[in-house]
């Protein structure tokens, strides 16, 4: 009997939380948040890790033993990108660009939008709140600053994101960052602000792949786009280098999608330049196309020293970034 799919060194590896107890979870089993659902509020989807079959205790339509489908509908990457990663171990990349780009592509607009862009848009949680400096929700606002978003910042950077907070409910002590599409507010990730097994939530769980951080502020150009990994990073270098003429935007993990590369192959020839702070691991799977999206070269940017991410930068570092690019 060929030998089942390691889904556990793979939800490790991409960051997708699971369980292995409690009381969904059969022996033998994995649990995870059954993509299929949309709105699981647990862990129901289970996977045998003998056998590598899957099924949902909510839906029992949603059940299977193809690691291909579960791969696609938890990463969003291709079908032909799941079995590329089945075959050789690798992440899930959109293969040639090339070859993407003819079937997708024309004159940087996607022909098919629905396929790569969320067409289902989601509303804000009756539990969700407007951060504010005082009272209840205050821990949020002090929240931003410890991060460094000082100098009167929040206020401004609260309004432009829209973000919320909630205290009750299943984002409970999470700040919420909405996603955008064309079509509206399609998800969000949150954030939690105190100690948690998952400090990242994101809601519906598949939306990360299918879009990118920012894309209401970002598509009209600028000088300079910064591509990182993360949405702390991504608001950081916005909020003090948009004023430079400097924007950003974040893959929302490490792995690019075939949905993100049609977005920013439209984006980027807005802007004069291309600059990738991503982490080493995360390079491999985007330089390779990243070169095809309107720029000769894009540009490796290089952290100051001392500094592992560029959400850790202060304001006078993000200005000196955007200096020397």
């Amino acid at each position: 009997m060929p030998k089942a799919f390691d889904y556990r060194s793979f939800l490790t590896e991409y960051r997708i939380p699971f369980v292995t107890e409690g009381k969904n979870v059969a022996s033998g089993n994995i649990n995870i948040k059954c993509p299929f659902c949309g709105d699981d509020p647990s862990e129901h989807l289970g996977i045998e890790e003998e056998t590598g079959k899957w099924s949902c205790w909510r839906n029992v339509d949603h059940r299977g033993r193809s690691p291909e489908k579960l791969i696609v509908h938890l990463t969003g990457c291709s079908w032909a990108a799941a079995k590329k990663l089945l075959a050789d171990g690798l992440p899930p990349d959109v293969g040639s660009f090339e070859e993407f780009s003819a079937k997708n592509l024309f004159d940087g607009e996607v022909k098919d939008r629905e396929k790569y862009t969320p067409v289902e848009t989601v509303e804000f949680l009756p539990e969700f709140r407007v951060l504010k400096s005082t009272g209840v929700y205050s821990k949020f606002w002090k929240y931003l600053e410890n991060r460094g978003f000082t100098d009167g910042i929040v206020s401004r950077m609260s309004s432009r994101y829209t973000l919320r907070c909630a205290l009750t409910g299943r984002f409970k002590f999470r700040l919420i960052m909405p996603l955008y599409s064309d079509a509206g507010m399609v998800g969000w990730v949150a954030r939690s602000i105190t100690y948690s097994n998952y400090r990242y939530l994101t809601y519906p769980s598949a939306v990360i792949k299918k879009t990118l951080f920012n894309i209401a502020h970002i598509r009209h150009g600028g000088e300079v786009l910064f591509l990182v990994e993360g949405v702390f990073d991504a608001m950081k270098i916005n909020v003090y280098g948009i004023e430079y003429g400097a924007k950003a935007t974040c893959l929302l993990g490490r792995v690019i999608t075939e949905a993100q590369v049609a977005i920013l192959a439209s984006i980027s020839r807005k802007f004069r330049k291309l600059v990738i702070l991503l982490d080493a691991d995360a390079l491999g799977s985007t330089l390779s196309v990243l070169g095809d999206l309107g720029f000769s070269s894009p540009v490796i940017g290089k952290l100051p020293k001392g500094v592992s991410d560029p959400g850790e930068m202060s304001r006078e570092q993000v200005i000196k970034l955007i200096k020397g690019n």
